[in-house]
C-alpha cells in the first residue's frame, strides 16, 4: 500500500510540474544553416536550429528577451535581422531597434 502511495504522488507531482512549466519559442532571423549551441542567461547551454532564413528555440525559460543570448546567437551566426518570441515581445528594425543594434555588436 505504501508502495502504491509513493508512486500515486510521484506521478502526480511529476504531472502537475508540466502543467506549470511553459514552453516558449523563440525565433531570429539569420541566413545561417544548422544547430547553434550558446548559452543564455545564467549559462543554461541550449540549441537553436537554424535554416530557411531564420532560427528556432524552443524552452521554458520564461516570456522575456535576453539580451546575452541574443548576443551570444549573434557572436556564433552574425547580424540578426530581428530577435523576438511567441510572446509578443520583438527586436527589429520596426520594434525596439536599439535593442537590436545592441544585440547585433556582438556579431562576427
Amino acid at each position: 500500500m505504501k508502495l502504491l502511495k509513493f508512486l500515486f504522488v510521484t506521478a502526480s507531482l511529476a504531472l502537475a510540474g508540466g502543467a506549470f512549466a511553459a514552453t516558449h519559442t523563440w525565433t531570429a532571423g539569420s541566413d545561417y544553416e544548422g544547430e547553434v549551441n550558446v548559452a543564455i542567461g545564467g549559462g543554461v547551454p541550449v540549441v537553436w536550429y537554424c535554416s530557411g532564413g531564420k532560427c528556432v528555440l524552443n524552452g521554458p525559460w520564461g516570456g522575456g528577451l535576453n539580451m546575452q543570448a541574443c548576443q551570444n546567437l549573434a557572436r556564433r551566426v552574425g547580424t540578426l535581422s530581428y530577435y523576438r518570441n511567441d510572446t509578443g515581445k520583438e527586436w527589429s528594425a520596426k520594434k525596439q531597434s536599439n535593442k537590436l543594434a545592441q544585440c547585433n555588436q556582438a556579431a562576427k
